[in-house]
């Protein structure tokens, strides 16, 4: 068995062991949410505090910050005239 089987064979496993019908259609839920966002081909972001994927306006700015792209803050005093209209109002 290569490791996939492995860890296949694991949650089957564990599974099996869960004999409450709500928690096991809690789990397959999901599992089934994290499996179309995988399978979608585009990339994701999982946040495990909120249990949500970040939007696509997100990882559009990660994107952008990681190729270097787009208007770079090299103190906080740019960065609040980049989301203030008027920083003294502040």
């Amino acid at each position: 068995m290569n490791k996939i089987e492995i860890l296949k064979q694991k949650i089957i496993d564990d599974l099996s062991d869960i004999h409450d019908k709500d928690i096991l259609e809690y789990i397959a839920e999901r599992m089934e949410i994290h499996a179309d966002v995988a399978r979608s081909g585009k990339p994701y972001l999982f946040d495990t505090e909120s249990g949500c994927y970040a939007n696509d306006e997100t990882i559009a700015a990660i994107e952008e910050s990681m190729s270097g792209e787009g208007e770079t803050l090299t103190d906080f005093d740019s960065l609040i005239k980049s989301l203030v209209d008027n920083p003294k109002d502040i």
